[in-house]
């Protein structure tokens, strides 16, 4: 009996500090960049990250490529059930569109797994912090009564700097007419990775910003090189 109660109290002299400790990634806070680097064991954007957007940006091109040949074909009045075929392939499977929905899509799986909250408008179980207005300190949204988790704002905001390198992208070639500069496009994204991951010290976040912007990269790709038609162009 007395070696029950003894591991008994041994086990809430461990469990309960344990248990008081505060969850960094759950507690609200806004996401602030610094301009010197955090020291860290993991590096972000990683090897895997860059080579998984560097191949998702050089399939972008490829795509980028069949559909020129093919929107040519059609003004010509040349086109085949071949160009067809590319143009109904590239409307469900936008590179960017494909790119920034698993981004958003894996946010979502992390939010869903920590109890994150977020702009969860509708879905609002465990998201109320304070009351309406008594935190004049948190701007995320206090008419709502709760606020982002520190974890969500992080990886938002990193899925907001590379949705803009990817639209601006997207945008450009587009009115210049001139091919995707496939090298440039990846350095730019991993160079917004890395703007974000350099203010970040928690090494559990620091590995789901790499995690999220592989997965993203390497999901597109591998859909994209999926369902694409015979090539118009080698």
């Amino acid at each position: 009996m007395k070696k029950v109660i003894v591991l008994a109290a041994l086990f809430s002299a461990i469990a309960t500090p344990a248990m008081a400790m505060p969850d960094e990634l759950l507690e609200a806070g806004v996401y602030t960049p610094t301009a010197t680097a955090v020291s860290s064991y993991t590096t972000v954007p990683n090897q895997d990250t860059q080579e998984a957007v560097q191949e998702f940006v050089q399939t972008w091109a490829k795509t980028n490529k069949q559909i020129e040949v093919a929107k040519k074909h059609v003004a010509a009045g040349t086109d085949t059930e071949a160009d067809r075929k590319w143009l109904r392939f590239y409307q469900r499977n936008a590179p960017v569109k494909r790119f920034t929905y698993h981004m958003n899509r894996r946010l979502e799986f992390y939010r869903r797994a920590h109890n994150w909250n977020a702009r969860n408008h509708k879905d609002k179980h465990y998201s109320y912090t304070m009351q309406p207005g008594q935190d004049e300190a948190r701007k995320d949204t206090l008419s709502q009564g709760f606020t982002n988790s520190y974890g969500w704002n992080v990886l938002h905001e990193e899925i907001q700097q590379v949705e803009e390198v990817v639209q601006q992208a997207k945008e450009t070639a587009a009115e210049t007419k001139t091919p995707l500069e496939a090298a440039t496009v990846a350095q730019a994204i991993n160079d917004r990775v890395y703007g974000v991951g350099k203010s970040i010290s928690n090494e559990e976040l620091r590995y789901y910003l790499n995690e999220l912007i592989w997965f993203s990269a390497k999901q597109a790709t591998k859909e994209m090189t999926a369902h694409a038609p015979a090539p118009l162009i080698p």
